[in-house]
């Protein structure tokens, strides 16, 4: 199902040389979304791009969250999604999670809590962990990426999920269908110098997207 909103995005469209903060910030802008938290903010990143891309344009009321205070960004509230965000029900227009959910024992329980809080949007991305990038550091290296290591004292900022693009896919159309939500996605190649190139030959060349998409944003819609 595709949202019937004008600034809908399609689903699963593949989209070159951009970024998940440049279009989950357009979309928002388009959208007239008033207030929004981000969880996992980090560097308020998405913050930041919200407002160069404004252009004039009403930002909405921004809350960053995360399990820690940030050296170069005020975090408005250090939670853990995990444990329940402290907010009541439907108190933002929009729920952000980008490249979290895959880091929480409760994938499915992060999930409830962000459409939880939300009263229009739920926003995340995941990474594909079978991109050809990852698949090459498996096969020379014999491990994909620090994150991924059994390092004794890892704490909780690890992937605990190895997340892969038709399982994400799925998983959550099947979230939506359940919650009555519409669901949109962007899937987006890493498109860097050296990897961009690479990326588009093996899409020419039809090879499934699981070898050239890096992330995937979803985005979910409440019934208005």
């Amino acid at each position: 199902m595709v949202m019937s909103t004008a600034a809908t995005l399609p689903v699963n469209e593949l989209r070159w040389g951009t970024d998940k903060y440049v279009e989950l910030s357009d979309f928002i802008l388009a959208n007239d979304v008033a207030s929004l938290i981000d969880i996992g903010c980090r560097n308020g990143v998405l913050c930041t791009t919200i407002e160069q891309r404004a252009q004039g344009r009403p930002v909405p009321s921004y809350f960053g969250m995360d399990l820690g205070p940030h050296e170069e960004f005020h975090v408005s509230s250090v939670c853990d999604l995990s444990a329940g965000l402290p907010l009541p029900d439907g108190s933002v227009d929009m729920a952000v999670a980008l490249d979290v959910i895959e880091h929480l024992d409760d994938f499915h329980g992060g999930l409830e809590e962000l459409h939880r809080v939300s009263s229009r949007y739920i926003a995340v991305t995941l990474p594909n962990m079978a991109h050809g990038l990852m698949r090459t550091k498996f096969f020379f290296r014999g491990r994909i990426g620090g994150k991924y290591d059994l390092a004794y004292g890892y704490g909780k900022d690890r992937h605990r999920w190895l997340t892969v693009l038709p399982q994400t896919d799925r998983y959550l159309a099947d979230f939506a269908r359940e919650r009555g939500l519409s669901l949109s996605s962007i899937r987006l190649p890493l498109s860097g110098p050296r990897t961009g190139p690479v990326e588009r030959a093996l899409s020419l060349l039809r090879f499934d997207p699981t070898w050239y998409v890096w992330v995937t944003l979803y985005i979910l819609e409440k019934p208005q």
